[in-house]
């Protein structure tokens, strides 16, 4: 258990089992169900956050802090066969979250997190477990919170700094986003 405790974690799967609550969507399956499209590969994000990087405040303040607006280097190995993902065409499985105001419920550049971030049992994502997406030209997708969504794209690798904040290692150039697997839109 990285962030719940055992005994928590142990009264929320009493309280599942109990039949008493039941969930509203599944998490989306480890990667995709069907082979990928062609020129596409199968990427999860258990394989992303295979590193260990610290989602301590401090932490990602102090090194927000070294060298403001300036180049900056990350201060995490992020490994060679991740780092060599960098420019490839891939398709991941997360779910969605806008980093811009919807136009009548559409988005052009969201988040696709490892897990849902609406949960209140949830860990946070790691700054591994995620990455920001753009749209190509001014295509725009429905937003469709807590479904998880397959996205498919060129996958840029490496940190992204915005005034001296590392905002994510991982961007991806989106060509489609579809509803994962066995997943419908609402």
């Amino acid at each position: 258990m990285r962030c719940l405790a055992k005994k928590t974690a142990a009264l929320v799967a009493a309280i599942l089992l109990s039949g008493a609550v039941t969930l509203t969507h599944a998490a989306p399956a480890a990667g995709p169900v069907a082979a990928p499209p062609p020129g596409y590969k199968a990427v999860t994000f258990a394989f992303l956050a295979k590193y260990e990087v610290s989602n301590d405040r401090q932490y990602i303040y102090s090194l927000s802090l070294r060298k403001r607006n300036k180049p900056q280097a990350l201060y995490f190995k992020i490994p060679p066969a991740i780092k060599a993902l960098d420019g490839t065409n891939v398709e991941i499985t997360g779910y969605m979250m806008p980093i811009e105001d919807p136009v009548k419920g559409q988005l052009h550049k969201f988040v696709v997190f490892r897990n849902p971030i609406t949960c209140c049992f949830g860990c946070a994502n790691m700054i591994n477990e995620y990455m920001t997406v753009t749209l190509k030209g001014d295509e725009m997708v429905k937003y469709t919170p807590d479904t998880p969504i397959t996205v498919r794209g060129k996958l840029s690798v490496g940190g992204v700094f915005e005034q001296g904040y590392l905002l994510s290692i991982y961007q991806m150039a989106a060509d489609a986003v579809t509803p994962a697997p066995g997943a419908t839109w609402r």
